[in-house]
């Protein structure tokens, strides 16, 4: 069976999961992807779930991304 165009694009929650940095290593790759071919849909939606992350984080005083691992002193 042959997939419609629609039913190519990532789950709402795999792109949410995404932007609070949740997601898998493949789910990442398949979702930057998808967006970086510049689905309007999809792109909508992600600037939807930052701008609410954004939102929560600016009461929670967080960044709402992961944290980055530091590197040792030299």
């Amino acid at each position: 069976m042959v997939k419609t165009a629609e039913e190519k694009h990532p789950d709402p929650k795999q792109i949410e999961r995404f932007v609070r940095g949740e997601a898998s290593p493949a789910e990442n790759r398949a979702l930057v992807s998808h967006l970086a071919h510049g689905c309007p849909r999809c792109q909508k939606l992600a600037r939807q779930h930052w701008a609410s992350v954004g939102t929560d984080d600016q009461a929670s005083g967080t960044t709402g991304l992961p944290a980055r691992p530091r590197r040792p002193a030299p």
